[in-house]
């Protein structure tokens, strides 16, 4: 459980760090006519802060995945060319697109 939480504040502090991918987040938000929630970044000392950042990240699951399948190649170029940043990019859209990391944040 403790990987699918670290999982879960990586995909959060991506999201948080790049403005481009965050404003589309927010597109599909509004495109699936959902409220336009900001994704929270947990303190690693309040553990109240982490039931919330999840709880955050579980309301806005359905536009995640939804914006992956649309511009998973807009997501990953934003990023720029550098080798390390486009990885870090996939593996982010990877783990946005595993059920089981969805199924693990629910229970």
């Amino acid at each position: 459980m403790a990987d699918k939480i670290d999982i879960a504040n990586e995909i959060i502090k991506w999201f948080n760090s790049h403005s481009y991918a965050r404003g589309l987040l927010c597109d599909e938000l509004r495109s699936l006519e959902q409220p336009e929630l900001q994704l929270i970044a947990a303190c690693l000392t309040r553990w109240t802060a982490h039931i919330c950042a999840i709880k955050r990240l579980l309301q806005v699951e359905l536009a995640l995945k939804s914006l992956v399948l649309k511009r998973r190649d807009k997501l990953i170029e934003s990023v720029g060319k550098k080798a390390k940043l486009r990885s870090k990019a996939i593996r982010i859209m990877d783990y946005i697109q595993d059920p089981h990391l969805w199924s693990g944040l629910t229970m």
